[in-house]
């Protein structure tokens, strides 16, 4: 068999082929097994990144074998592969793990609202549920800016009464609300909110 030099790999033919970039010995063209001191191997994607530095970009860790790891996908720096040192968006550090939160803004897998807090009677319960005579609007996300739900209280008219031009009006609702006006008396923009 013939042997290649460092950065190369032997073709079928027994020519050398060139290794890919920073790689000092691999496989094929495509697969790099170690590479050179100023840079490291991502498992993954078995290529060799350049750094500089010491380190290994976002999302991976330096590992004893001095390759870069990736870390769990909910982690977007680690320090090995069951310590998490910061997450990605939707998840909070919880010890050394990332974990999805309740409360952050974001409506995630089985949430049916995520007004960005743990407050209850607010429409959105703690546990990420719509209370009780509420709706929520579905928030979204602009580039790195989040907007959470917005909940409102919604409630079911049941009873409508007019007595005659200024006389008495009657509504009943389903449940009890607080009637404001957001400016003056005269505003035709009424806030109600469930009690």
């Amino acid at each position: 068999m013939n042997s290649c030099p460092i950065g190369k790999f032997p073709l079928p033919n027994g020519q050398c082929e060139n290794c890919i970039a920073n790689c000092t010995e691999c496989k094929d063209t495509l697969t790099c097994k170690t590479c050179k001191s100023d840079s490291y191997l991502l498992e993954d994607e078995k290529i060799c990144r350049w750094t500089g530095l010491a380190t290994c970009p976002s999302g991976y860790y330096l590992n004893t074998q001095n390759n870069c790891t990736k870390c769990k996908p909910e982690c977007n720096t680690c320090n090995s592969l069951s310590v998490c040192t910061s997450c990605i968006l939707g998840h909070s550090l919880q010890g050394n793990n990332c974990g999805r939160k309740c409360g952050n803004g974001i409506r995630e897998d089985r949430e049916e609202c995520d007004d960005g807090n743990d407050v209850s009677k607010d429409g959105c319960a703690p546990d990420c549920t719509v209370e009780d005579n509420f709706v929520c609007e579905q928030g979204s996300k602009v580039g790195l800016t989040v907007y959470p739900d917005i909940c409102r209280c919604d409630p079911i008219l049941t009873l409508a009464e007019w007595t005659d031009y200024w006389g008495t009006i009657r509504l009943v609702f389903d449940t009890m609300i607080i009637y404001n006006s957001t400016s003056s008396p005269k505003s035709n923009i009424p806030m109600t909110f469930c009690n």
